[in-house]
């Protein structure tokens, strides 16, 4: 069962221990996925974020030029996905509406 999880930066995830069956994904390509269906992926549990300096020089490049690095998306032999890399991007993508982020699988 999901539960709502608060990270040290304030952001809210939905933390289901950070697995989930995607969607089906070919490993090797890039997709746009779902700001909303990649958060089901992080496991606030094993990953801390921390902010130790100001975020907003982030904020500003993702708001002017969009995510230009992929998130990363491991899926292990059961098939189940974990986020890798990314999770200060896909949190200031939540903040900033934007509705879909590139990610790597």
């Amino acid at each position: 069962m999901s539960q709502h999880s608060y990270l040290s930066d304030g952001c809210e995830f939905i933390d289901d221990g950070g697995y989930g069956t995607p969607p089906t994904l070919e490993v090797g390509l890039l997709y746009h996925l779902p700001v909303t269906l990649l958060r089901l992926y992080v496991d606030s549990s094993q990953h801390s974020i921390a902010w130790n300096d100001d975020r907003s020089w982030l904020r500003e490049n993702i708001a002017e030029r969009g995510i230009l690095t992929p998130l990363e998306l491991h899926v292990d032999q059961s098939g189940m996905a974990r986020l890798k890399e990314g999770h200060h991007r896909l949190c200031v993508a939540e903040e900033l509406g934007i509705q879909t982020a590139p990610t790597k699988v």
